[in-house]
C-alpha cells in the first residue's frame, strides 16, 4: 500500500545524500565520530513507517532545539535516538535546530546535520545588534545561557508552525507520543507546571518572573518537555516586556537577565499566557506538598497530565538506557508488537503494565520533587494508574511502528549514551551545589528502591532478554512478596516457553 499522508508531514530532502558522500566534521573525533558514522549508515535510506494520521485540525508543530557543536554527543545519543524511537517524523511539521551564526564551526556542524536524518532545518542566528544583552553571571551561568533563553523568545522568527515544541539537546523521550499528550479535545496545547503559592516568594524563578511581568508567578513551567508555546504569543510577549521596561525588547531582556535572579523564558511566556491568554491553554498545575499553602485543588487546573519526555541532566548512562527501555517495553506491550516476541510470549507480561511507569508522572526523574498526588484532592479521576492506562490505550489506538534499527539500539553498550551525571561546578553557588548533591543522593535512593528496581528489571530483561540468573537476583532483591511473586512467575513462564529454563528450577 501507499504511505498515508498526515496534514503536516515532515519536510524531507528532495534527494537523499548517499552516506558515502557525507563528511563528518573533523572536530568530531574518537568514539563520538564512530557513533555518528553508525547513525548515518543506519539512516541512509527512508523508512516507510505506516501510521494513523492525526486529525486534519491538529495544529502544525515545530520541534525546536537550541544547541552548539560541542554538545553534538548529547544531541545524537539522547535527543535523536529517543526522538526517532518514540515520535514518528510524520507527526510533526519540522525539526528546527538553531546555531550561532557568527561561528564557522557552527556552520560546518549545521551543514553536516542538515544532510542526515532526521533532516532538521538549521537556522543560524546572529547575536543582537546591541551590546550587553547577555550579561551572564547568574549562579555561574555565562552569556551562552542568556543567549539560549533570548533565542527561545525569538523562536517564532524561525518557523511558521502554529506550535513551537521546545526541547533541550539532552531531552529524552520516554514513551510514544500521542495527540492527547499534547492537546486537549479542543486542540489547546497542554501546559504542565508546578504551582507556586504566594507564600513562597523566593521559589525558583519567582522573583525574576515577577520582575518581568509585574505579577507573581502562578506556576513553574520548567517542568516538562516538550514545552508547547503558541507561536503567536511570542511577539506579544516581546512587546509587553518592551513596554513594561520602557525600552526595546533587547533592553528589557538585558534588565531581566542582569537582575541577579535565576530566570526562565518559559516561565515568563506561560505565566504571561495565564494572565492574558488564559483560555488558549489546557492547564495542568501540580500541587507541591512542601508548600504550606495550596492554590488549585478542585480539579479545574490540577488534573494530572502525562509527561512524555524528561531531562537527562544528572543521570548516568545506564539510567538513560533504562528510561528508554522501560518506555519501549510498556509501549510495545500496549501495541502487541515487541520485537522478536509472539503474542503467546507477550501474554504473561501484559499484567505487568499495571506497574507504575514513574517517569510519566515526574519531572527530571527527581525524587526531591513529588509526582502527581492530586487524587487526594479530586479522587479516582486523578489516579495515576488510570491515567497511565489511558495513555497506553491511546498508543494502541494510534498505532506505532518501531524503526528497523531498534535491535542495534538494544545491543549497544550502555556507555553509548551521554553520561549526564557530571554537572559543571558552579562557583559562588553554594546553594545550587548543595541542592545538586542532595538530588544525586536522593536519586540513588530511589534507583534502588523496590519498585524502581523492579521496573528496571522488567524493562531490561522481560522483553525477551531474561536469564535464569536474573530470577535468582530478583528473589534476593525484592521484599514485597506479592510483587516479587508476580514478576518472578511471569518471567519464569517466558523462560520455560523459550526453553531457557528447566521445568524444576522455579
Amino acid at each position: 500500500g501507499t504511505l498515508p499522508r498526515s496534514n503536516n508531514p515532515v519536510p524531507q530532502p528532495k534527494h537523499v545524500v548517499p552516506s558515502t558522500s557525507i563528511t563528518i566534521p573533523e572536530f568530531i573525533t574518537g568514539s563520538n565520530r564512530v557513533q555518528w558514522q553508525q547513525w548515518i549508515d543506519r539512516h541512509s535510506g527512508h523508512e516507510r513507517l505506516f501510521y494513523r494520521s492525526w486529525p486534519a485540525n491538529t495544529p502544525t508543530i515545530a520541534l525546536w532545539v537550541r544547541t552548539f557543536s560541542g554538545d553534538n554527543h548529547k544531541l545524537l545519543t539522547l535527543f535523536y535516538e529517543s526522538l526517532t524511537l518514540f515520535w514518528p517524523s510524520q507527526r510533526y511539521t519540522e525539526l528546527v535546530i538553531v546555531l550561532d551564526d557568527e561561528s564557522p564551526k557552527e556552520h560546518t556542524f549545521g551543514d553536516f546535520i542538515s544532510a542526515i536524518s532526521p533532516y532538521p532545518r538549521v537556522v543560524y542566528e546572529p547575536p543582537p545588534k546591541h551590546e550587553h544583552v547577555f550579561p551572564g553571571g547568574i549562579c555561574g551561568r555565562g552569556p551562552g545561557y542568556d543567549r539560549q533563553q533570548y533565542s527561545r523568545l525569538m523562536s517564532d522568527t524561525h518557523t511558521e508552525a502554529d506550535i513551537i515544541a521546545h526541547l533541550d539537546n539532552d531531552s529524552v523521550f520516554t514513551s510514544v507520543v500521542t495527540l492527547s499528550d499534547l492537546f486537549d479535545a479542543d486542540m489547546r496545547p497542554v501546559a504542565i507546571g508546578h504551582q507556586t503559592p504566594d507564600d513562597v516568594p523566593t521559589e525558583r524563578f519567582t522573583e525574576a518572573t515577577k520582575l518581568a511581568l509585574g505579577s507573581r508567578q502562578i506556576a513553574d513551567f520548567m517542568s516538562n518537555f516538550p514545552i508547547l508555546i503558541k507561536r503567536e504569543l511570542l511577539p506579544l510577549v516581546r512587546s509587553f516586556l518592551a513596554e513594561r521596561f520602557n525600552s526595546t525588547f533587547e533592553g528589557a531582556f538585558a534588565a531581566i537577565a542582569g537582575g541577579g535572579k535565576l530566570y526562565s523564558e518559559f516561565n515568563i511566556v506561560l505565566n504571561y499566557a495565564w494572565y492574558f491568554h488564559h483560555d488558549e491553554y489546557a492547564w495542568h498545575l501540580q500541587t507541591v506538598h512542601s508548600h504550606s499553602k495550596r492554590m488549585y485543588t478542585n480539579g479545574t487546573y490540577n488534573m494530572p497530565a502525562i509527561r512524555v519526555a524528561t531531562h537527562a541532566r544528572g543521570l548516568e548512562s545506564h539510567q538513560i538506557l533504562k528510561l528508554i527501555a522501560i518506555g519501549y517495553c510498556y509501549s510495545c506491550l500496549a501495541l502487541n508488537n515487541c520485537l522478536g516476541m509472539t503474542t503467546t510470549d507477550l501474554q504473561p507480561l501484559q499484567s505487568q503494565t499495571q506497574l507504575r511507569h514513574n517517569v510519566l508522572f515526574r519531572w527530571d526523574v527527581d525524587a526531591k520533587q513529588d509526582g502527581w498526588k492530586e487524587e487526594m484532592y479530586i479522587g479516582d479521576k486523578a489516579d495515576p494508574a488510570a491515567l497511565q492506562r489511558k495513555h497506553y490505550t491511546a498508543i494502541a489506538e494510534q498505532g506505532h511502528v518501531w524503526p528497523s534499527h531498534l535491535r542495534q539500539l538494544w545491543a549497544r553498550n550502555v556507555s553509548y549514551f551521554h553520561d549526564s551525571s557530571i554537572v559543571p561546578e558552579r562557583k559562588h553557588c553554594e546553594n545550587y551545589n548543595a541542592r545538586m548533591y542532595l538530588r544525586k543522593v536522593e536519586r540513588a535512593r530511589v534507583e534502588h528502591s523496590g519498585l524502581d528496581a523492579l521496573e528496571a528489571r522488567f524493562a531490561l530483561r522481560a522483553c525477551n532478554q531474561i536469564t535464569s540468573r536474573d530470577l535468582t537476583k530478583i528473589r534476593g532483591e525484592y521484599h514485597n512478596e506479592i510483587i516479587r511473586g508476580t514478576i518472578v512467575g511471569a518471567m519464569t513462564d517466558i523462560l520455560r516457553q523459550k526453553g531457557k529454563l528447566n521445568p524444576g528450577v522455579a
